[in-house]
């Protein structure tokens, strides 16, 4: 069948270039309803990334400005000012005479066994303790301290000749001039067996001297802390810091006496002399600007 050339009578032939046209405007009709069919009715909506940055006031003497990453609200801006300071020592000291002595005495007796000692020495023992309460020394602040028994040897160290008991108590009182007097007395029940280790004279309230001792302390480092200023041609600032670094309060120190016999023992001079109480401090001061 021949399909080249084949017409209807009575139609005029068809112009081929206004056919081509005609398929090439249909053929973009097509095309154009189609992304119309793909669009839906409502407009999307695009994301669009912003970037919000935010700047804070410069510092007077920046040092460090860090990095701040995109989209970031926040600014952060590390400023460093160094402050200086001068570092001083205080010392402060003040004495105040004690107002108690303690005194450590006691008995010491033989005996051919530890029971004939221990029996002999328990009467010079309770005599002593009824002279001190006598002499108003009160039940707490009267104790034993201590108490011991022990053999005597031969010069060959091996055999036991008999037995020797000791008993020591510690008096604190506050007549710190009737100590002398206490001493006597006691010395006179024991007799030959009293033995006085020592005394030591002591404050019974350091708060008052150690108030002293403080103040005195600061007000040293703060004159120091002046001159340096001073000296250095700067202006002293405020105080940042204040610390003890240790507080030195009297501790009681014995001292020794001896009483060979009750007939040697006249009167015991009792000199209670002064205490000293210390204190330190360390200081921190800015230097003015």
């Amino acid at each position: 069948m021949n399909f080249g050339n084949h017409m209807e009578p009575g139609r005029r032939p068809m112009n081929m270039k206004r056919t081509a046209h005609f398929l090439m405007s249909v053929t973009a009709l097509i095309g154009l309803g189609g992304l119309a069919g793909c669009t839906s009715d409502k407009p999307k909506t695009v994301p669009v990334e912003t970037t919000v940055e935010t700047s804070a006031a410069t510092p007077t003497n920046p040092t460090t400005t860090p990095a701040v990453a995109a989209g970031s609200t926040e600014t952060q801006v590390s400023t460093e000012h160094t402050i200086r300071t001068v570092n001083v020592h205080g010392v402060g000291k003040t004495s105040q005479a004690p107002d108690q002595v303690t005194v450590t005495m006691g008995v010491e007796t033989l005996g051919a066994t530890a029971a004939e000692a221990l029996k002999a020495n328990n009467e010079k023992a309770t005599e002593l303790i009824k002279v001190l309460k006598d002499r108003g020394v009160e039940d707490k602040h009267l104790q034993t301290s201590s108490l011991s028994i022990y053999p005597q040897y031969d010069t060959t160290g091996r055999r036991i000749t008999g037995y020797t008991v000791s008993n020591t108590v510690t008096a604190t009182m506050t007549d710190i001039k009737g100590a002398g007097a206490l001493i006597d007395a006691a010395a006179g029940v024991a007799g030959d067996a009293i033995r006085v280790q020592g005394l030591s004279f002591s404050l019974s309230d350091s708060a008052d001297a150690l108030k002293i001792a403080r103040e005195r302390a600061v007000a040293d480092g703060r004159t120091q802390a002046e001159q340096f200023a001073t000296a250095a041609g700067v202006k002293l600032g405020i105080l940042r810091t204040i610390s003890t670094v240790s507080v030195n309060v009297p501790v009681p120190v014995f001292r020794q006496a001896k009483l060979a016999s009750a007939a040697d023992a006249s009167s015991v001079p009792i000199e209670a002399g002064s205490q000293e109480v210390s204190a330190d401090v360390d200081l921190v001061y800015e230097i003015a600007e």
